[in-house]
């Protein structure tokens, strides 16, 4: 009775108000899922936190966030951030920086303009989510109640990470296996 039926795909999901004045838009981009903070004028981009759960201490390497989890590595590209002036769009400096909670925020170096809409881009590099080092292919993804996410799809040899008491702990042979993640 949960199943749905018709549903719609998207290239883009934006979810306002995660922060006082501030928006979070989820979308692809020649084929790789981004996401942006969209902080309107005036909005305080030191409210924006992110932690992860079940990792002990992010590092910042050449101003990228390195995630060590228990599956492998999870990069996030240095963040880019701009404003538009005037119909011109305008770099501005952003950085990671590591709480002592390890939560992590986005520092910016150099004073911004805070009456203009300001956008922070981290670039996730969506193919070591999953730590797996070897080919695989999503083909289907979905979400619980929890906000957790689901990808199915095909394995084409050993060394895709699993958990303890996974139903299959290793590859099944042949040409391919399938995978269910969750994330």
């Amino acid at each position: 009775s949960n199943w749905k039926s018709i549903v719609y795909s998207y290239q883009e999901m934006l979810l306002e108000g995660i922060y006082p004045d501030i928006d979070i838009r989820y979308y692809f981009k020649n084929g790789f899922l981004k996401y942006d903070f969209i902080l309107k004028p005036d909005a305080n981009p030191e409210l924006i936190k992110i932690k992860y759960e079940g990792v002990d201490n992010p590092t910042i390497s050449d101003g990228d966030l390195i995630v060590e989890h228990a599956f492998g590595t999870l990069i996030e590209k240095a963040p880019i951030a701009f404003q538009e002036v005037n119909g011109t769009i305008q770099a501005i400096k952003c950085q990671f920086v590591i709480n002592d909670d390890n939560s992590i925020q986005f520092q910016f170096p150099e004073k911004f303009d805070s009456n203009q809409a300001l956008i922070i881009d981290p670039r996730l590099v969506f193919s070591t989510y999953s730590g797996s080092n070897t080919t695989n292919f999503g083909m289907t993804a979905t979400y619980d109640n929890s906000g957790n996410g689901y990808m199915g799809g095909t394995i084409f040899a050993n060394n895709y990470n699993n958990t303890i008491n996974g139903y299959q702990q290793n590859f099944g042979g042949g040409d391919a296996d399938i995978v269910i993640s969750k994330f």
